[in-house]
Order: structure tokens, then sequence, then C-alpha cells
């Protein structure tokens, strides 16, 4: 059965295989990957980056709506969602939002 529930950073930094809602992640250089891709799509370059908390981040989980216990779960993570790679990653302190013109 799976737990669903949130773990802490503490918990999950102890695994490094784990599987949420039917999907099987590896931790990689700190970043859950699903370990359905292909070893040449987990490269940072070849994935659309999403801020965590961030208006485009909603629109996914919007379109998307399964993807929500994945994330909160592992926050940190590269999988893919409707044939394209996606890399949802927590903002780097003292980074303006992306609304910011400066």
């Amino acid at each position: 059965k799976e737990d669903l529930g949130r773990s802490t950073t503490k918990e999950t930094s102890k695994l490094s295989r784990i599987r949420v809602k039917g999907r099987s992640f590896t931790l990689v250089k700190g970043i859950w990957t699903e370990d359905s891709l292909a070893r040449n799509e987990t490269k940072k370059d070849k994935a659309t980056s999403i801020l965590l908390w961030s208006k485009a981040y909603f629109e996914l989980i919007a379109a998307h709506p399964e993807l929500g216990p994945i994330v909160a779960r592992l926050q940190e993570v590269m999988l893919k969602v409707a044939g394209k790679i996606i890399l949802i990653e927590e903002a780097v302190e003292n980074c303006p939002p992306e609304d910011d013109p400066n």
C-alpha cells in the first residue's frame, strides 16, 4: 500500500527509490527522477523547468491533477507529462519572483 502523506526532507533523504501514485522514482543528484525516463531524457537541458509554487506550476497541476500527490511527496522531481519531460524544482533563495521585472 502506498503512503501518500508528505514525508519530511530528512525521511525522504534516507531513500534512494520511492513509488508514488503508481510511478517509480530514483534520487539522482538531489532530484527525484522517474524511472521510466530514458537515460538521455534525464539531462536538465532536455527538460522544461518549472519552479515549485510558480504560476506555471499551478497551471501544470490544474491540467494534470494526478501530479499533485507526487510533487507534494517529492517536491523536486523530473518526470514525463503528456510526452514532455518536466523538471519541477524549488526556487533558489534570493532569486526574484518570476513576475518581478528587475
